[in-house]
């Protein structure tokens, strides 16, 4: 069961860096993001190349997989002002929901529905690429509203792909009902259907703030559950809830030997 942060697929990168390095085999980045596929293939578990390209390459980069076999990557990295990028890392919060799930079950949802190549979802996949390129400009532009909406709008079509309220949970939902006034939108990460959710607090707002109204809001719901029980609200509680700072990082996967970098 997992959190949609991608760590299986992050954590592999790593060991096979660090087993490279102990073998003194020469290795590129490159190398790290398609060895990592492989073991994500062998072990079935449904992974792609999405998560290490994001989780072991530095800052905000624009990825892409030419059509065909074998894989062929291509990332490009989008510079962008330090300033920006301490703004958006102010704004960013992360919150675990409390609730796991596993993403091979969601993504065959996705891979059915695409084989079927119904005429919504073919629109829908196309409307994901073309918001990943609305996303870089609206980076460009230091446009933190519009990077929300977009945002949100990615979230949308990713749970009308897997058709299934395995990708939004009565928890999320709530949640994002109480974050609705604070933010300028909000996923979840990788798959859906639990783990971390990503927001981008509005301006006029912190978010140490935004968290204690939130946590004040689902304790409450709680509180007048006891009353009238609803089972859906029983994983809805700031006990299962964690807030994190979280912020965009720069540097990359770096393999360390004693005090230096290799």
């Amino acid at each position: 069961m997992g959190s949609g942060m991608g760590t299986s697929s992050i954590l592999a990168a790593a060991i096979l860096a660090v087993l490279m390095t102990l073998k003194g085999e020469p290795y590129t980045t490159e190398d790290l993001l398609y060895m990592a596929l492989d073991v994500e293939q062998m072990m079935n578990t449904g992974g792609g190349w999405q998560d290490q390209v994001g989780g072991i390459l530095p800052g905000f980069k624009v990825s892409t997989c030419e059509l065909g076999l074998p894989v062929q990557l291509k990332a490009n990295q989008v510079d962008l002002p330090i300033e920006f990028v301490d703004q958006f890392n102010s704004k960013l919060l992360l919150i675990y929901t409390g609730q796991t799930r596993l993403a091979k079950n969601l993504l065959q949802t996705v891979l059915m529905n695409w084989t079927g190549q119904d005429q919504q979802v073919v629109q829908t996949m196309h409307r994901l690429v073309q918001d990943a390129t609305r996303c870089e400009d609206a980076l460009k532009k230091g446009c933190i509203p519009e990077i929300g909406t977009i945002l949100t709008r990615y979230f949308s079509d990713k749970r009308f792909l897997s058709e299934t309220t395995l990708s939004h949970p009565p928890v999320v939902a709530r949640l994002l009902t109480h974050l609705g006034p604070y933010i300028e939108g909000a996923s979840l990460a990788g798959a859906g259907g639990g783990g971390f959710l990503a927001a981008l607090v509005k301006e006029g707002h912190d978010r140490d703030t935004v968290v204690t109204a939130v946590r004040a809001a689902m304790a409450k719901e709680v509180s007048e559950d006891r009353v009238q029980p609803d089972p859906e609200k029983h994983d809805a509680n700031e006990a299962s809830m964690w807030a994190w700072q979280a912020t965009v990082d720069t540097q990359g996967l770096i393999v360390r030997i004693g005090k230096e970098c290799t």
